[in-house]
């Protein structure tokens, strides 16, 4: 981060990137199929998605949208700045504490972490 980029500005650049691009955030195999597992079972329980969002400054994380109760036709969620800043900021947590960032947006717009969130491996 430049001395010009405060953390607000910076959370607010997130992109969300094709997930196929996990492989390219410079992780290993083991730690990749970890990742590949979690998309897998939270697709299997019902979510509506699992992206990969990745900020200018090399943090990511991969988003699990939860579920909502409407047709799958009006299913919908905002990433707004509020989020984004909470994402960045939950992400920065995770991998500076040698974690895998792995999120989940609930219905009602509440960002969490894993609650049992697996080491990162090199």
């Amino acid at each position: 981060m430049n001395a010009n980029t405060s953390p607000c500005t910076l959370s607010a650049q997130a992109r969300f990137v094709p997930f196929a691009r996990i492989h390219q955030v410079g992780l290993g195999l083991s730690t990749v199929r970890k990742i590949e597992r979690y998309k897998a079972q939270q697709l299997r329980t019902g979510a509506q998605a699992v992206e990969l969002v990745t900020w200018p400054d090399g943090v990511w994380c991969v988003l699990a949208v939860a579920p909502t109760k409407q047709p799958a036709f009006l299913q919908a969620f905002v990433f707004d700045e509020g989020i984004k800043s909470d994402a960045y900021q939950m992400a920065r947590q995770l991998v500076s504490g040698g974690h895998l960032p792995l999120l989940r947006l609930s219905p009602d717009q509440h960002l969490s972490p894993l609650t049992k969130t697996p080491q990162a491996a090199t």
